[in-house]
């Protein structure tokens, strides 16, 4: 999963730096550095590495809620059970 939103993240990454430097009024290749052959996007980067960041974070939090959640539903079960074995 973190693969796949990586991937797809560098390519809106690349679109949103073209748009903001259209948008600023440079030319869409502006914010590039050129390496020989290579084009280096260092916003794009940027970009990703914050939403990679934020992903991790998220799915840490996520699991987090999840076994919380768990355990508390069958902290609830177990009470539910002996109130109904008392009755």
């Amino acid at each position: 999963m973190v693969l796949e939103y990586t991937l797809s993240a560098a390519a809106v990454a690349r679109g949103f730096r073209a748009y903001g430097a259209t948008l600023l009024g440079y030319a869409p290749e502006a914010g590039l550095v050129r390496a020989g052959p290579l084009a280096l996007d260092f916003f794009a980067l940027a970009l990703v590495t914050a939403l990679s960041a934020l992903l991790a974070l998220s799915t840490a939090d996520s699991a987090a809620f999840n076994s919380g959640a768990r355990a508390a539903g069958a902290s609830n079960e177990d009470s539910s059970c002996d109130s109904a074995a008392r009755m």
